[in-house]
């Protein structure tokens, strides 16, 4: 598994690999109107914009391979930002992971490996940038909670967070992204 700094011209390969992982994971989580409610997430468009962001030195956008090169995964943090999603209370975490998808590869090793390897490389990068924390939301219920669970992650229960379609989204933090960084 190879982790590297993604470029403009993986926007596409990371649409494509975001559109699979979304069609996988989403089955049973969400109703299946909302599952396809946002195609623009799956265009090189919308990645060429995030790709952008990583002109400031503070976001990164990070892509794992297998070791015959395909995308396997792709993680996107930096600060924390006051998020979209309905929550206005202050959080003690100073860097954040946005965007953490492996493709439909669920509980396999290969899939938890690649998990690993982009949230040590998000945990890596904020340390270079100077934050000594880390906060990541995920799909209530889904794999990913239990996958920060098992990295050490505290869920942040007394926070109770809604998107627009009314999905519930869990926090888990890392208070110190030390231990994320010998995963």
């Amino acid at each position: 598994m190879r982790v590297r700094v993604a470029t403009v011209a993986d926007a596409g390969e990371i649409a494509r690999a975001h559109a699979e992982w979304r069609r996988g994971y989403l089955v049973g989580l969400v109703p299946s109107a909302l599952g396809v409610a946002q195609p623009s997430l799956d265009s090189p468009a919308y990645w060429r914009g995030i790709l952008a962001e990583q002109r400031s030195p503070e976001v990164a956008v990070l892509l794992a391979e297998d070791d015959a090169g395909r995308l396997v995964g792709a993680a996107h943090g930096g600060p924390l930002r006051r998020h979209e999603l309905r929550f206005d209370g202050e959080l003690d975490y100073d860097g954040e992971l946005y965007d953490l998808f492996v493709v439909n590869l669920p509980g396999t090793e290969p899939e938890t490996k690649a998990r690993r390897a982009l949230v040590r490389g998000v945990a890596g990068h904020l340390r270079q940038i100077g934050r000594r924390s880390m906060l990541a939301w995920c799909l209530d219920g889904g794999l990913t909670c239990s996958a920060y669970l098992a990295m050490g992650g505290v869920r942040l229960d007394q926070v109770d967070v809604r998107d627009d379609f009314g999905l519930r989204y869990a926090p888990y933090g890392w208070p110190d992204i030390a231990l994320l960084l010998e995963l």
